[in-house]
């Protein structure tokens, strides 16, 4: 298998929130629904996000972490069950 792939962009960084929400705004499809919750254990509570409007709650998200960061805030993601259990 070749992976002369992987070391295109050798350096490079990739948004995926670019790609997932930005673009569609910026192409203009930010009034479109980009998620759609329908529940129907909840009652049959149905909700919708457009691309917009996911975009500026994914805005808000990215600056309490840029902020948490910024202060030394550390969080440790790599928690396995058995250690979450003890805390």
């Amino acid at each position: 298998m070749h992976f002369k792939f992987l070391f295109r962009f050798a350096g490079g960084r990739l948004s995926m929130c670019y790609n997932a929400v930005d673009r569609h705004v910026n192409e203009g499809r930010g009034g479109q629904r980009a998620i759609v919750w329908d529940s129907p254990i909840s009652g049959g509570h149905k909700s919708e996000l457009t691309y917009s409007q996911l975009q500026d709650k994914v805005s808000i998200y990215s600056k309490i972490l840029h902020g948490l960061k910024r202060v030394g805030y550390l969080f440790n993601v790599n928690i396995t069950p058995q250690e979450s259990s003890r805390q």
